[in-house]
């Protein structure tokens, strides 16, 4: 074998060896599946994010005096139920192990959210709450597109997740509009029957 062969030689099997490390431990490569820890931090920031949704859902389901917002906030934990099991079963089938539940959605600006939600009632509630579904989303959306638009085109069913949640999410934003116009107009209207 000739000098340049065996180096060409050699150089290939560094190659592959390099290339099978890279996937073994995560790292992006040329083919294949995404990152998986950069895949864990996604999905562990959406999961954080539909665990929000839920808990201020429920909360809106109790104390709301409105039906449309009731209506709403019921969509919400349906649909916000059914995109965290598809993040899980997405993580569970890619071998990740997502936070759990209850540490996951209690960051701090989200605890502070969820008390001030809860210490309002009946107008001044529902109010806020279709103020916080609007902010909240708005920054999901953006999250969501900034996630699909970084994800490596080689792993299309987490680039396709991706763009199909946040189809979602935007739904959901141009729902919490609607309520929230709805909600605004309500009051606005409530507050012109009582002047004199």
């Amino acid at each position: 074998m000739t000098t340049t062969r065996m180096l060409g030689a050699a150089g290939l099997a560094l190659a592959l060896l390099a290339g099978g490390r890279a996937l073994a431990t995560g790292s992006e490569g040329m083919t294949g599946q995404m990152d998986s820890t950069r895949l864990r931090d996604w999905l562990d920031k959406l999961h954080a994010a539909n665990q929000f949704e839920i808990q201020a859902a429920r909360v809106a389901m109790e104390r709301s005096t409105d039906p449309q917002v009731k209506q709403f906030a019921e969509h919400m934990l349906n649909e916000h139920q059914r995109m965290d099991q598809q993040g899980q079963a997405l993580a569970q089938q890619r071998g990740l192990h997502l936070k759990k539940a209850s540490s996951a959605w209690e960051n701090a600006k989200q605890k502070v959210e969820l008390e001030k939600l809860k210490a309002r009632s009946g107008a001044d509630f529902d109010r806020s709450y279709a103020a916080l579904m609007v902010q909240d989303h708005q920054s999901d959306v953006k999250d969501v597109t900034k996630m699909r638009d970084q994800a490596p085109d080689r792993d299309p069913q987490v680039k396709k997740w991706l763009s199909d949640t946040r189809d979602r999410i935007q739904h959901h934003l141009d729902m919490a509009f609607s309520t929230r116009q709805a909600v605004n107009e309500r009051e606005s209207g409530t507050r012109q029957g009582r002047r004199p």
